[in-house]
Order: C-alpha cells, then structure tokens, then sequence
C-alpha cells in the first residue's frame, strides 16, 4: 500500500491524463523534480514520500507515452519498492545519464522545479544543455485541484481530527496556569495520538501576541479575558486540514467580534455555490462586512495572491490561490481552505481559517468553526 493509501487505479488515471495533455501539447515527455522535503508533485503521482532523515533523496519522475520511471536515492530506492506502484525505480545519479540518452530534439514538461532548492536545480541545469525544457506545473496543479472521492475521504477525516483536537485543546486550557506552548503541547499530542502527523507548524497566540503574525508558541501565560488564537493542522497521510480559530472570554468586545466573525464566514458559505469566480469569497465578505463597520480592520487584510484562501491537499498551500481579484471558477470537488482575519483592536487580532468543499455548493469540513 502506498503512502496516502489511495487505490493504484487513481495514479494511473493521473497518467493517463498526463500522457493525453503531453500528446496534445505536442511535448516527448514530461519530468517531474522535487526534494524530499517538498515532493507533492511527485508524490502525487507515485505514492512514496521519500524518506529524508536516512540521505538527501530528491525525487525524479519521467513520463512519456511508453513508460514511467521513478529516480531516487539508493536507500529510498529500496524502501520505494514495498510501497510505490511504479515497478522501474532507478538511482537518482542515472537521471541525467538516461535523459542524454533519449532521442534528441523536442521539448519536454517540466513540474516542480521552481520549489526546489538551487542545489538540485543544478542538476536540471546540465541536463538543459541537451534538452528544452517548458514549465509544466500548472498542468499538475489543475489535476490536483479537482480532488477524487479518497482524497475528499482523506481530508474530511483530517478535518474531524483538526476539531476535535481544537475542542480538546479549549477544553483543559486552565487561565493564569496554562500557556501557549503547553496548550500547543496538548493539540499535537492529540494529532499524533490520533495517527495522524502535522502539516504545519502549531500556532496558539494570547493576548497582543495574535498582533504579530509570524508569532510562535511561547511560555506566555493565558489569561482571562486574553483573545486566544490558535492553528493547527493535522496530515492524515499526507492530506492537510487547516483550522485557524479565534476565542474570548470574559472580554466582551472580543468575544462579541469573534462571534460576528462566524456569522460573516456562515454568510460567505451560504451564498458560494459552484460555478462562482473565486473573487466573490471577497465580495460577500466586504458585504458583510460594511454591514457590520468593520471595514476599517478588514481593509489591512494583506495583498498577498493566497490573502483570502488557496486549494489544500497533499500540500498546505496548493494551487488556486485567492485573493479580492482573482477569478478561478470553484468546481466541485475542489477543496479549500478559506481565510476571515480582522487586524488591529485594540485587545488583538481576530483570525478564522478553514477547509469547505465545493459539492454543488460550499460546504464546511470544519464543524466546530461556527460553534460558541
């Protein structure tokens, strides 16, 4: 069984696809390169994640219309041959030797390149001496958009654990005794214990703390009436689930933003159906909230391509990104994870992110989101 679980039949399909688009684009083949720390192009199509605490193993996939070849390090090598479904794996040092070989003239795809360390693109760079190369990621990001039945199973189940430890978490936070780093220490104990990994690192901010927004978890103390922020995402065998979630108590006005919060995020999904551009996640969430006259912390909402939200899956952050302009159309079975953030009150900041799934319409994968 491979990495994610996930039938052979659905990474052949992916093949099959990719052949027909290289036939289309009139491409010999295509490689995919990645690193052991970043492999989800690869990944996506051969079910291993190489191990990276054994050697530096990046990870080589060739496709054209006649065979698929998996190129890893010598000790991944060998690890691969129990799990991926591709039967020709060869040593990571031949990759160069075997694409010289192949009939010259052509172009071939290439995905993943451009996340890679420079260190490995030196490799693609001898190789580029005799073979051109076209950038084919936005072929794989389109495939990976659309999620097939097992991957919707694998996130809905991260998104169950990522409440569940969420409300575990709020649950045995004890003010004036519990701190951030131990309330982050009880959310990953509650992941790993459900046998699941992180996908990122846990974030739980108090206080003036949430103003700062690369904060990580530190001794501070959690007080009554702090505003309490707390990230988390679990990877359930290599899906992700991000749940971002604000809280307050015995600070009224805190708690009264957090909950007009949750009424913008319901209204937002309410109204989002298939079939929509991107863009209108900003458009009901400006709605709302002029309604409200929060636009005065809404507006310093970052410029960024992701600021609204992006696809999640075998990465936390994939492909589309969102943001006020962009204009993707959501299709369904798409998964997203969406973002709500107010910036600066005077007691902090109040940040929402979570997953919903385009099913006809928007539908939230994390439950415990809207509850009080």
């Amino acid at each position: 069984m491979g990495y994610t679980s996930i039938d052979r039949s659905v990474f052949k399909d992916r093949v099959k696809k990719i052949r027909r688009q290289l036939m289309s684009d009139n491409l010999r083949g295509l490689l995919i390169f990645t690193d052991e720390f970043r492999p989800s192009y690869s990944l996506y199509i051969t079910d291993y994640r190489p191990v990276d605490n054994i050697e530096f193993s990046p990870q080589g996939v060739y496709i054209n219309q006649d065979e698929i070849v998996l190129f890893l390090g010598r000790k991944n090598m060998e690890m691969a041959k129990t799990i991926t479904w591709i039967n020709d794996i060869r040593d990571i040092d031949s990759l160069d030797d075997f694409l010289y070989k192949k009939e010259r003239g052509g172009t071939l795809g290439l995905s993943g390149i451009e996340k890679i360390p420079h260190f490995y693109k030196k490799v693609i760079d001898g190789i580029s001496d005799s073979k051109h190369f076209t950038i084919y990621d936005k072929v794989l990001d389109d495939l990976r958009s659309i999620k097939s039945e097992d991957e919707i199973s694998l996130l809905r189940a991260a998104s169950v654990t990522a409440d569940d430890a969420m409300k575990y978490m709020m649950t045995n936070i004890e003010p004036g005794k519990t701190s951030e780093v131990e309330l982050a220490a009880m959310g990953e104990f509650f992941i790993r214990r459900a046998g699941m990994d992180l996908g990122y690192d846990t974030i739980v901010a108090s206080g003036k703390n949430t103003l700062d927004k690369t904060w990580r978890p530190s001794r501070t103390v959690i007080r009554n009436g702090d505003i309490l922020l707390i990230n988390i995402v679990p990877r359930n065998k290599g899906y992700c689930s991000f749940l971002t979630v604000s809280h307050a108590t015995d600070n009224p006005y805190a708690k009264e933003i957090c909950s007009i919060s949750k009424k913008i995020i319901k209204y937002m999904i309410d109204n989002l159906k298939q079939g929509d551009h991107s863009n209108k996640i900003y458009e009901l969430y400006y709605e709302k909230t002029r309604e409200y006259k929060l636009l005065d912390h809404f507006l310093p909402f970052s410029n960024s391509e992701k600021s609204i939200g992006h696809s999640t899956g075998l990465e936390v952050v994939e492909y589309p990104y969102i943001n006020r302009e962009s204009d993707n159309i959501l299709e369904n079975n798409m998964v997203l994870s969406l973002k709500y953030n107010l910036y600066n009150f005077e007691f902090g900041d109040v940040r929402f992110e979570f997953n919903i799934l385009i099913d006809g319409k928007a539908v939230l994968l994390n439950e415990c989101l809207l509850e009080d």
